[in-house]
This record gives structure tokens, C-alpha cells and sequence, in this order.
């Protein structure tokens, strides 16, 4: 049949994703955190009262009502952490622009939520700032890397660190390309975030290969999950790949015909039951990850543990479209009528004359 467009939809748990935003969004929003970690060059201005700063390695800055820290390069960083591990900060929100690329979202163990966001484009005004965080408890501010304290004209490297009483909002600018590390509040276990319009999925995970050539190469992020299209449940496997659309428009690094990313739900480590004949053992394996609703619409679905050769395949179709009792009273009408037709026709071809012999 002529391939045909219809939907997908799936659950999956995966190690790491990627996605391309396709409309400004909120990503994040009123999250307990006890720790966030801002990566990339960029400025900050933080703001406070006099004497609220404090440092043993500089002095000078509890005279400052205001720090003006700028990070010298991709690799330096800020950390806002709070002081006491019984009260968190809080991220008020992160939002997303259009066309933000996101990389290796994953989850880590420890509770921290890790992410490259890239391309957020061009310095942005002050009230469409992308993140947002209230600091009402004292924070402690940790610099890394190669950074300058403008006020008190130090350049310095390494490690610096200040503290700060109840500076209230914060709303630095991002850098354009940033990576960040959220360490959740233990209240913030069961984080949820989703309903992103996006575009170029990605369920890989890099490895690489250290030697005289430095190579890498592409795996399958998925853990597990379950896909459904044309009517049919699909489980995937661990380390599968998904290929979806027409086979001359495939990717194996993007996938294009995800455009929502329902929800996206933190999953901790868990024991899981292995069945060994007739007996039941429990084992305990690292389950932690991230589980993905992904929904769009696409002409072809292909999962195997090679992108090259596929051990499940789903064609779309149009009769797929067709909800399953409709579809198959017109099958049952159509055998009938056609069934009709080839009796009638039959029953009216015309009969062959028989011959007549001659008589001697």
C-alpha cells in the first residue's frame, strides 16, 4: 500500500534525550532545588546590602552592595547553593526560547538533573530572562574556572567562594550556549516536566574510543518502552534504536516525526522481578533515568538493535486511519459485495457453444 502519515505514541525510559524546540515554553517550573550550576561565559550582576557579602579570601567584597562577576571562558562556572541542607532555593522558572537545542538531559542518581542547552541566542531584555530563582535563605556562591570580580578588580583562578544572606529574586542572563546541573531538593523526587513542541529527537548516547585515533560512535539511550501505531503495541527493547519515516528520510541521530514530548518524569532505581523457570528471584539493578511520552505522526516505524536492520516494522496506511470496527465492517462489506459481483459474474459469462458432429 501507499505509505500514509498517521499517529504515534509511546512511553519510554530512557538514559539520556536530546530535542530542538520549536516555540518559546516553560521547561521548569517552581522546583525545590538545594543547588544550581550555571556553565559558560557570561556576566552576572548579583545584588545585596552592604556587609551582606562575605568571604575569608577577600575581605573587601563585605563593603560591596553589589558583585559584578564576569566568567572568562566556556569551561568556568557559578554555583548557587544553599547553606543548609534543611532548606532549599527555588527555581522559580526555565523556560525555553524557540529552536533552543537540548542535550543530554539525563538524571544522575544523586539527584542532580543535568543539561547542554545550546543556541539560546542573543542577550535578551531584562524581563524575558529565561531563568528565574529566589534566594530567601543564605546562599553560598562558589566561582570555578577563569573569572574576574569587577568591583574589587580581581582576575582570579581556581575556586572562589562568598556567601550571602536573603538576596530574594535572581535572575541572571543565560549565556547563549550553557550547560547546567540542577541537585534536586529530597522533596523533588518525583520532579515532572513536559508538553514540549519540539523537533529532532535524539535517543543516543555517545561512547568514545581513546587511542591513536580518537573515535566515537552512537548507542541507544532507551532502557525500555512500549510504542503504539496502526493499532499495534510495540515493546522496544533495551539499547534499540527507533527509526521513524520514510526509508529515503531516515536518520538515525534525529528523530523527526516526534513533534510533543507529552511528559518527561524522573524514575529512581528500583528492584524488578526476573523470572528463572518456575521460580521468582529479585534483583536489584540501577533503573534511574528519565521516562518520556513522545507523540507525532509518521509514515514508518522501525526498532532493532541495528539502525541498519530492523527486526520490527510498522507501514502506515490509510486503512490504518480507520478506527478498527469501521474498518472492519467495510472489510466484511466489501468481501460481501465482492464475493456478489464474482457469482454474478459467473452465473452471466456467456457459455460456450457446444459442436455438432458430422454424420457419416
Amino acid at each position: 500500500m501507499i505509505p500514509f502519515s498517521i499517529p504515534i505514541e509511546g512511553n519510554l525510559v530512557v538514559e539520556q534525550l536530546g530535542f530542538t524546540t520549536t516555540q518559546k515554553q516553560p521547561f521548569l517550573d517552581k522546583v525545590e532545588i538545594d543547588e544550581i550550576t550555571i556553565q559558560g561565559r557570561q556576566t552576572y550582576r548579583i545584588e545585596g546590602a552592604e556587609g551582606e557579602f562575605i568571604s575569608r579570601k577577600e575581605p573587601r567584597i563585605k563593603k560591596r552592595a553589589l558583585l559584578t562577576i564576569a566568567l572568562q571562558d566556556a569551561d568556568s562556572s557559578l554555583t548557587i547553593s544553599s547553606l543548609s541542607p534543611k532548606e532549599s532555593l527555588q527555581l522559580t522558572y526555565l523556560n525555553l526560547p524557540s529552536e533552543a537545542e537540548v542535550h543530554q538531559l539525563r538524571y544522575e542518581p544523586n539527584l542532580s538533573l543535568y543539561f547542554n542547552v545550546l543556541q539560546l541566542g542573543s542577550p535578551m531584555k531584562e524581563e524575558s530572562r529565561l531563568l528565574k530563582l529566589n534566594l530567601g535563605v543564605p546562599t553560598k556562591f562558589t566561582l570555578r574556572g577563569n573569572y574576574q570580580i569587577e568591583e574589587i578588580q580581581s582576575v582570579e583562578q581556581g575556586e572562589f567562594q562568598f556567601t550571602a544572606q536573603q538576596l530574594g529574586e535572581f535572575q541572571p542572563q543565560l549565556p547563549s550556549k550553557t550547560a547546567l546541573i540542577l541537585k534536586l531538593h529530597r522533596t523533588e523526587q518525583d520532579i515532572f516536566f513536559g508538553n514540549q513542541s519540539v523537533k529532532e529527537v535524539q535517543l543516543l548516547r555517545e561512547e568514545r574510543l581513546f587511542g591513536e585515533n580518537d573515535y566515537h560512535f552512537n548507542l541507544s539511550s532507551i532502557r525500555s518502552g512500549v510504542l503504539r501505531m496502526a493499532g499495534q503495541n510495540l515493546t522496544v527493547e533495551k539499547n534499540q534504536f527507533i527509526k521513524l519515516g520514510s526509508q529515503e528520510q531516515v536518520s538515525t541521530e534525529n528523530i523527526q516525526d516526534v513533534s510533543n514530548l507529552r511528559y518527561i518524569r524522573v524514575v529512581h532505581s528500583q528492584s524488578s522481578n526476573l523470572q528463572i523457570a518456575d521460580q521468582k528471584v529479585q534483583v536489584s539493578e540501577p533503573n534511574y533515568g528519565l521516562e518520556v511520552g513522545i507523540s507525532g505522526r509518521t509514515s514508518r516505524l522501525e526498532i532493532g538493535i541495528n539502525p541498519a536492520l530492523p527486526i520490527k516494522i510498522i507501514q502506515g496506511n490509510y486503512i490504518s486511519t480507520i478506527p478498527g470496527d469501521i474498518a472492519s465492517f467495510l472489510l466484511l462489506a466489501f468481501t460481501s459485495l465482492f464475493s456478489g459481483l464474482f457469482a454474478w459474474l459467473l452465473s452471466n459469462l456467456p457459455k460456450k457453444p457446444q459442436s455438432e458432429g458430422n454424420n457419416p
